[in-house]
């Protein structure tokens, strides 16, 4: 791991850490971090990633699918799971700062395919060459989570083979 990714996990101030953060100049320290953020932090950090000029496609829709509150916040912005009444008015901010900008980027092409690779588990059905019956239930993954998502936050960012 990166000396400062590690820094920023385990040693810095609040103030401090999030200068770190926008001193990554990769996409490859970026997904480190978010790997290994503890969530309890809160989301300034996260949003400082999704705003960071080197964030790409794969960060992008890992924070997307690893995490609840952005998909939360795609399917209704006005849930009550966004709004605790255990954080204060700012992580809420933060928050939801960070779902509509992570969202938005994927959704106008903000994010384009960098270093990180992220497999969303649907489409790709040529991932399972041989192998029907995995491709048999991607494909019908992917046809019922069309009902409810995008393309656009369904299509793995992949390596081109």
């Amino acid at each position: 791991m990166n000396p400062t990714v590690e820094r920023i996990i385990n040693q810095c101030n609040s103030k401090e850490r999030l200068e770190c953060v926008e001193k990554l100049d990769n996409e490859i320290d970026l997904y480190s971090l978010m790997e290994n953020y503890n969530w309890d932090d809160g989301f300034e950090i996260p949003y400082t990633v999704v705003t960071h000029k080197k964030c790409d496609l794969g960060l992008a829709l890992m924070l997307f699918w690893e995490f609840d509150e952005p998909q939360l916040y795609y399917e209704n912005p006005q849930s009550e799971w966004l709004y605790s009444k255990y954080e204060t008015k700012s992580e809420i901010k933060f928050k939801i700062e960070f779902c509509e900008q992570l969202i938005n980027g994927i959704r106008n092409g903000e994010f384009k395919k960098g270093a990180n690779e992220y497999d969303t588990g649907f489409f790709g059905e040529h991932l399972y060459f041989g192998d029907e019956r995995k491709t048999k239930i991607r494909k019908l993954k992917t046809k019922r989570a069309l009902e409810k998502y995008e393309e656009k936050f369904l299509k793995p960012c992949l390596a081109e083979k």
